[in-house]
């Protein structure tokens, strides 16, 4: 599980990405986002976290790769895994998030 502060960040981070992806710039990206299905809702979700997910093991596979050699370690001490431990978790449904990004645009509308 998440802890709430993680999760709060990833929830803005899922927001900000979420109204980047709909590249909308005169429409409101909160109204566009609930007039959505949740099926449309999911599915914009699903590609954004699979991306994030893959995105920041990409950066550390790349940091790995490109890193100084250093001496043999342990798993401990592997850029790697430090690097991928601090990746994005999304062990949530996608509905989860989904009903989190509707319910704030709900109760919010000013931040539409």
């Amino acid at each position: 599980m998440i802890d709430a502060r993680r999760g709060w960040s990833l929830f803005a981070l899922l927001l900000f990405a979420c109204n980047l992806s709909l590249g909308q710039t005169k429409t409101n990206e909160g109204d566009v986002w609930l007039a959505k299905s949740p099926e449309a809702r999911s599915s914009l979700l699903l590609g954004l976290t699979i991306g994030m997910s893959k995105g920041f093991g990409d950066g550390c596979a790349t940091y790995y790769k490109n890193a100084p050699t250093q001496k043999p370690h342990t798993l401990k001490d592997d850029l790697f895994a430090k690097c991928i431990k601090h990746a994005p978790g999304f062990s949530n449904a996608m509905s989860y998030y989904e009903d989190r990004v509707t319910d704030f645009y709900t109760r919010f509308p000013n931040n539409r």
